[in-house]
């Protein structure tokens, strides 16, 4: 099926306006936490370039990511659907935010899940982030376009 879309002559098929429309219903708000200012950066260009995500916010330790999910937590439009979370971090690692999330997600207006990025593949690490039924993967580093999108599919 094709229809008219504003300029006479040009037809565009109706599947084409269907994957975009459904593509926009997909996007979500992330949270990037990485002490690796590189890490960071390299998340923030896989996420432009991927469009998988309509707003993310890199933080650059547990501390800040907590006071911002407190400060916003009944505000369900400011809270992140996704938090894309690095174990290795100094002061209060990733270990720290799940066990300070864990007591904290209650009085969160919005489901949040959470998905472990790091750059060790330690398997008593993988075993340990089952016990957080928020964690929803645990991904080895480097992240690609198609891992963002995959974890973009699920806010909906």
């Amino acid at each position: 099926m094709f229809i008219r879309i504003k300029k006479p002559g040009k037809l565009f098929n109706i599947a084409n306006v269907e994957r975009v429309t459904k593509r926009k219903e997909i996007m979500c708000f992330v949270y990037v936490i990485d002490d690796d200012p590189i890490h960071q950066k390299i998340t923030e260009i896989l996420i432009r370039k991927s469009g998988a995500f309509k707003k993310h916010t890199a933080f650059p330790g547990v501390s800040a990511a907590m006071d911002a999910l407190q400060l916003h937590k009944n505000e369900p439009e400011n809270l992140p659907d996704v938090i894309l979370l690095d174990l290795n971090m100094p002061v209060l690692d990733g270990w720290d935010f799940l066990d300070q999330f864990k007591d904290q997600k209650a009085e969160l207006q919005k489901k949040i899940a959470i998905f472990i990025v790091s750059s060790s593949a330690i398997q008593s690490e993988i075993d340990r982030s089952t016990q957080y039924p928020f964690v929803k993967e645990f991904i080895t580093k480097p992240l690609d376009t198609q891992k963002l999108m995959e974890i973009s599919s699920l806010c909906r």
